[in-house]
Formats: structure tokens, C-alpha cells, sequence
């Protein structure tokens, strides 16, 4: 573990000894065009869109891309908790116009809409030639790597989303799971074969800018096991970068360009829904050499890009400095996590007990509470908060807890004083 210094926006990690030739790979969070991102997107209005990107975002060799749900023009929603989300199919032209050159599929709204309408996307997605990796007709297909041959090295990538719905089963299609120990074993082969091995992850507590105890365990062995670099998204605020063992963790970008899915709730500008940064690696005889952050707004409604520069950019990059040196020092870390914990589990708790009850049996809202149960289990990031919040509760320790909630609640707002 190294504590992160940039230099201007890079993050240097080994020197190029060799001066041999460098594959430069850019990433990018989620991407979810509604509201306003989507009128733009179906006016046709994409070049100057692409443009505000900048010229770093274009000077890659490849550029990855999470589609944060199904790109279809109709389709029933699933039966699961928090908002159905589809994606226009014209945001197609958008993915072509700024170059994307793979989609990462895995994440928690792919299934919004059913196996079928996976299915349609990935045949779409063929249909016009994009590759794509993280989803498939079932579990043996989406757990493929996709593999690219860049100045003579084989790159392969894989993606995995925590467990929610729309997962992919062996007979039906959905995302490929986060599986630590099947995940592992996949990607120590896949390092026997290729140069270089990519993993894309989508999960994470969202609004949380510091990683659980899983994330850290679960992308620490990706590296051990053997990957180059592990890339996440997903928690829609930007979270820290560790260099782990000489290779690159980014626990979140934030989000890439989605409007608002909740128009009754308030996101002020300086709200993080509409921060994040991209990431440019730089890659050579089979190491990292360095790192590049790329940050920027998409306010209002992700109708624009807008690039941090000067004092805004120094801030952001003073801040996701802060953010990541604090993951390096484990006790601070889950001494954050443990108050973002007294948050939202007493609320689960108070949840499980009103289950318990016999006469929610006999209300018609008793489906949805079971689903929103289900995802309490089965959903690392949530079984990361009761758990944590449970073992205070059992240690006596919500108190000191709730003592780290001022800080913790400046981190989501950005300040770090």
C-alpha cells in the first residue's frame, strides 16, 4: 500500500525503465441517460457533448464504459426495490460518437426489465458492433472475459456486480456476480493466458466515501490473484484510489453522466450526484506506470460536461487525495464506515422487526417489503451495514460511533476540513 501523492492530476506509480511503448486505457462511471441526458441524446445534440470531454478524454488506446441499464425502447419492469431504469436506444449514437470501445454491462439495473430485455440489449450491442463484457443469455456467457490485442498485448477484461437482481442464472440471462472466490479463481487463469487482466466492479455503499471492509478484502485479492487493475463504480459519489501492490484500485469514479432518477428529491449543484472523475491508465511490460485523474461536472440535468480546472480542480484533487490516503490507514477507514453504519441500520433494523409481524402478511405491500428483505441479505453493501451496525450495537459502541458523523458528513459534501 502507498499513500497517493499527485503531481498536477497523475499519480505516478513505476518508472518506464525500458522507454517501451505504453497502452493507455481510459474508464469512465455510470452511465445513465433519462431526463435530461436523455432529450439531449434523442435531439441528436452529441457532439458537443463529446467535445466537452477534452482532448485527454479522445488520446487513449481504449475507453470503457458503464451502461447503468438495458438499452430499450419498451419493456415491463421487473419486480425488485428501487427504481426500474431503462436506456433510450439512441444513446447508442452517443457511445459511438465519443469512441467507447467496451461497454461493462455488469451493474445493478441491466435486469430492470427481465432476461429477455438483457437479451435484447447484448443483440443490439452485436448488431452494431460494440463489444461488451459482464452480461450474457446465462451465467457461463456473462462471466466471459472480453479480450483486446493493443500494440501486440492481449488485454482481457471481466466485470462483476454485486448481488441484487437481474443476476444471471444458468438457464436465464442477466449480470455476471460478484463472487470472490469464483471471481478469483477466473481471473488467476485469465493471468496465466493474457498480458494484462482488467476487473470491473459495480458496487459499494452508495453515497458512502469510504470503502466497506468487503470492497478492500474483495479488490486487494483480485490483484494478489493476479489482475493489473481493478476499476469500480456504482456508489454515485467519487470514492479513493489505492496502489496496491503496484497496481491501481479505484474504489468509485462517482457517476459519468445520469440525471437524477428521484426528481422529487433536491441535488444542489454542489451535491456529489453530479461529480466524478475519469481515470487514464498507462500501462507497459505488463506493470502500472502511472495514473491520471480526470474530474468534472455534468450539472445541470447531464446536459454538459464541464472539466474541473484551477481552484476547482485542485480541490477535487485535494479531496480524492484525502479520501484515498484514509484507506490506506484501515482504522480511520472503518471508523468512518462505522458511523456511516448508525445511519441507515437502525432504520434496516426497525425494517426487520415490522417483517416480523404476522398481519404484514395480509397487506398488499407485502411483496415489496420482502424484496426490499431479500436485498437486506443478499446485497454485500447492505449486509456490510447491519452487520457492522449490529456488532456495535452488541459492543456498546453506537455511541463512539455517532462521534465520527461530523466528519463523516463533510467527506460527503467534499470538504475535508
Amino acid at each position: 500500500m502507498t499513500n497517493i501523492k499527485f503531481d498536477k492530476d497523475i499519480i505516478n506509480i513505476k518508472e518506464n525503465i525500458n522507454n517501451s511503448e505504453e497502452i493507455s486505457m481510459l474508464f469512465t462511471g455510470d452511465f445513465c441517460p433519462i431526463g435530461g441526458s436523455e432529450e439531449l441524446i434523442k435531439q441528436g445534440k452529441l457532439k458537443n457533448l463529446v467535445s466537452d470531454l477534452g482532448s485527454e478524454f479522445l488520446n487513449r488506446d481504449l475507453a470503457v464504459l458503464n451502461v447503468e441499464g438495458p438499452l430499450i425502447s419498451d419493456g415491463i419492469p421487473t419486480s425488485k426495490t428501487g427504481p426500474n431504469i431503462k436506456i433510450h436506444r439512441d444513446a447508442i449514437n452517443f457511445i459511438k460518437e465519443a469512441k467507447f470501445d467496451l461497454l461493462s454491462l455488469a451493474n445493478n439495473h441491466m435486469g430492470d426489465f427481465g432476461p429477455s430485455k438483457v437479451n435484447e440489449t447484448t443483440t443490439w450491442l452485436d448488431e452494431n458492433k460494440l463489444a461488451y463484457v459482464g452480461a450474457g443469455k446465462n451465467l457461463e456467457t456473462a462471466r466471459c472475459e472480453k479480450v483486446f490485442i493493443i500494440k501486440g498485448k492481449k488485454i482481457a477484461f471481466v466485470a462483476y456486480a454485486e448481488y441484487e437482481f437481474g443476476m444471471a442464472t444458468n438457464n436465464e440471462a442477466g449480470v455476471s456476480p460478484l463472487d470472490p472466490v469464483n471471481n478469483m479463481e477466473q481471473i488467476s487463469k485469465l493471468a496465466s493466458k493474457y498480458d494484462y487482466v482488467i476487473v470491473i466492479v459495480h458496487g459499494g455503499n452508495e453515497h458512502c466515501p469510504v470503502p466497506n471492509d468487503s470492497l478492500v478484502t474483495n479488490y486487494r485479492g483480485f490483484i494478489r490473484a493476479g489482475a493489473n487493475g481493478v476499476i469500480a463504480t456504482h456508489t454515485h459519489c467519487p470514492l479513493g484510489i489505492e496502489i496496491y501492490n503496484g497496481c491501481p484500485i479505484v474504489y468509485s469514479m462517482g457517476n459519468f453522466l445520469f440525471d437524477i432518477p428521484f426528481p422529487k428529491r433536491e441535488y444542489t449543484k454542489d451535491h456529489f450526484w453530479w461529480k466524478g472523475y475519469m481515470v487514464k491508465l498507462f500501462f507497459s511490460d505488463n506493470q502500472a506506470l502511472r495514473l491520471q485523474v480526470i474530474p468534472y461536472t455534468f450539472y445541470p440535468n447531464g446536459t454538459s460536461f464541464t472539466l474541473f480546472e484551477g481552484k476547482e480542480k485542485k480541490e477535487f484533487l485535494d479531496y480524492l487525495t484525502h479520501i484515498s490516503n484514509i484507506i490506506t490507514d484501515d482504522t480511520h477507514r472503518k471508523l468512518l464506515f462505522e458511523a456511516f453504519t448508525t445511519i441507515m441500520g437502525p432504520y434496516w433494523i426497525k425494517y426487520l422487526g415490522r417483517m416480523g409481524l404476522m398481519r404484514q402478511l395480509f397487506r398488499k405491500k407485502v411483496i415489496y417489503e420482502l424484496l426490499v428483505t431479500r436485498n437486506l441479505f443478499t446485497c454485500l453493501a447492505h449486509y456490510e451495514v447491519n452487520k457492522t451496525y449490529l456488532r456495535l450495537v452488541c459492543e456498546n459502541r453506537v455511541d463512539e460511533a455517532i462521534k465520527y458523523l461530523p466528519e463523516l458528513k463533510r467527506l460527503q459534501k467534499g470538504l475535508i476540513t
